[in-house]
């Protein structure tokens, strides 16, 4: 999921989970210049298993050598963990992936999209919408005014593992 793109270096290093990664590379490129998505998953039991590496700043052995690149050369380990559309990366998989977190002793918080509602249906439907740009963009606006908040109430510094809504 590497880009050439130039990332500033005060850019705060993300985590994305997702299940398209057509999405997840618009929505990479739309969280610039103030958010670096230096990781991304679009499967859920391989993201609870890889986040407490990735979050040390870990590449898993999987990624690509510009991905991997990337999440090692980062400023700082990843400050959350954002949610883009899709039923498997539910409540359900918060809260479990929560618990890995905690079981390694790292808190990092999740922002997962408004829309979302717990129901698969409207979900599945989302993630379909999800697909077209405009509303890509509009959801990284919504989750960097978010991130953008957290960071500013000093929630983004390894002490908050809350759930937050973009």
């Amino acid at each position: 999921m590497s880009t050439n793109a130039e990332i500033p270096s005060s850019a705060i290093p993300v985590i994305l989970l997702g299940e398209f990664e057509a999405t997840a590379k618009a929505f990479s490129e739309a969280v610039l210049p103030d958010f670096d998505v230096v990781y991304l998953s679009t499967i859920p039991d391989l993201a609870i298993k890889a986040l407490p590496g990735v979050l040390r700043g870990q590449a898993p052995v999987y990624l690509q050598p510009d991905d991997k690149l990337k999440l090692e050369t980062a400023a700082s380990a990843p400050k959350a963990i954002v949610v883009v559309a899709g039923p498997a990366f539910d409540d359900a998989f918060v809260a479990s992936a929560q618990q890995a977190l905690a079981a390694n002793d790292l808190h990092v918080p999740f922002f997962k999209q408004r829309e979302y509602d717990g129901n698969s249906d409207a979900v599945g439907a989302d993630a379909v919408a999800v697909a077209k740009t405009a509303h890509v963009e509009e959801l990284a606006a919504r989750a960097v005014k978010a991130l953008k908040k957290a960071a500013e109430e000093g929630k983004l510094e390894g002490e908050d593992d809350g759930v937050y809504v973009y």
